[in-house]
């Protein structure tokens, strides 16, 4: 409904993760799970006008998506072709929570065959959003510099608008020792056409 309130979605967004996790659910049928899906991109892209009041919801929401869209290609081609989830995907890029941020990196990945049909204005717009999450000494480096490989490789209009950012530029070249290896391969991945 959509008079539900957002802790309640959240919620019921992480049953439904679960639910579909752990295998009592039987997806040999996706007509059903295609019309929930369609529902939580829909809530999704409404929270993320308000991302810091709606941080609960839109938590659980991204995560039954981007698992969603991993598993079944169907269902990342319902979350694609949402209206307005480009705008959000750049909207969450520069939420005021980092972990909205790689939530909203790992459903691009997740989404990545789709979003390669779609005007990434608005993401591209957002990259700079991407820089703390590349913070030196921070836990999601190592996960965030491999999605940001494969978003470049899958993305070349995404790779292209990482190339003309100064800032993360700059982030890379200050990582620390450990993540060296990582940084060269995504900037080798930049130098691409």
């Amino acid at each position: 409904r959509q008079s539900a309130k957002p802790d309640l979605v959240a919620q019921l967004g992480w049953i439904v993760f679960y639910v579909y996790n752990s295998g009592v659910m039987q997806s040999e049928d996706l007509e059903h799970t295609a019309k929930l899906c369609h529902l939580v991109a829909d809530r999704t892209v409404l929270y993320s006008a308000a991302p810091k009041e709606n941080a609960p919801a839109l938590t659980s929401l991204l995560v039954c998506l981007a698992d969603w869209s991993c598993r079944w290609e169907k269902l990342a081609v319902t979350v694609g072709r949402t209206p307005g989830i480009v705008t959000t995907l750049g909207c969450l890029l520069n939420a005021p929570f980092l972990h909205l941020r790689r939530q909203a990196l790992w459903l691009m990945h997740c989404l990545s065959r789709v979003l390669a049909l779609r005007d990434l204005t608005d993401i591209s717009a957002a990259t700079s959003g991407i820089v703390p999450l590349l913070t030196p000494g921070a836990a999601c480096v190592p996960q965030v510099l491999t999605v940001l490989q494969r978003l470049a490789t899958s993305l070349p209009t995404f790779r292209n608008s990482l190339k003309g950012n100064l800032a993360i530029l700059a982030q890379l070249q200050q990582m620390t020792p450990e993540h060296q290896s990582e940084c060269q391969k995504l900037l080798e991945i930049l130098q691409l056409p």
